[in-house]
């Protein structure tokens, strides 16, 4: 089997990467960004019907970033252990309800020159010295979830924040990204891992990709969590 993991592709260009895969693979899973996110799992769901000789199929991870990752990570670990793609879409089903994406921006005004906030609120924040926290819902879209005020301590709090919203028990997979932000990034890793009411099964300290970094801008930082399955 191969996972394939998202990709921002057309549909055309899905299509020949599925057509070349089915040449060497009996099944091909394409796990993608949120479709509340992106078309771009519609693109590859179009490709799926039409190429790769009915061996492809494609999955909404309704997650971003590090939260995506995670799903994708897990998806890969069973196909290494055997499971079919049946199996591990059921299983990615699963592990999509556990998985949740959360992110710190300290500069408002690049996600309100590309239109995911108001232009009204790069003022108020400046102002106030206001951080966001938005995070992805069980639709799969990004939401404003609350503030942090100030700047001091930002990596520990946001860590805090994050820990108490994810249900206690479980052991936890964590990803931490940040963009431009190694320091703060250390820093959220190591609160989680000290803080958190359960035990850290794994915790990847990453680069955000480019695209987190022009919504987001310098200094954000992005937190994926995921709760393992007992």
């Amino acid at each position: 089997m191969w996972i394939l993991p998202r990709l921002e592709l057309r549909s055309g260009e899905f299509r020949r990467l599925f057509d070349q895969l089915s040449s060497f693979h009996q099944e091909i899973l394409c796990l993608n960004i949120s479709s509340a996110l992106s078309g771009t799992y519609q693109a590859a769901c179009a490709a799926a019907r039409h190429g790769g000789s009915g061996k492809a199929q494609v999955f909404d991870t309704r997650n971003a970033a590090a939260g995506e990752a995670l799903i994708i990570l897990d998806a890969a670990e069973a196909a290494q252990a055997g499971q079919s793609a049946a199996q591990i879409i059921q299983r990615s089903s699963e592990m999509r309800s556990r998985t949740t994406t959360f992110a710190l921006i300290t500069d408002a005004s690049y996600g309100a020159r590309g239109g995911r906030l108001p232009r009204w609120l790069v003022p108020i924040t400046r102002v106030f010295r206001m951080s966001l926290i938005i995070s992805s819902n069980a639709a799969g879209k990004i939401e404003p979830r609350g503030v942090l005020w100030g700047r001091r301590a930002l990596p520990e709090r946001f860590a805090a924040w994050a820990l108490r919203q994810v249900e206690p028990g479980a052991a936890l997979k964590v990803i931490v990204g940040h963009c431009d932000a190694g320091d703060a990034a250390k820093r959220l890793a190591y609160a989680v891992q000290a803080n958190a009411r359960h035990v850290i099964a794994a915790c990847h300290l990453v680069e955000a990709g480019t695209g987190i970094g022009a919504h987001a801008g310098p200094g954000s930082l992005v937190l994926g969590v995921q709760r393992c399955l007992a």
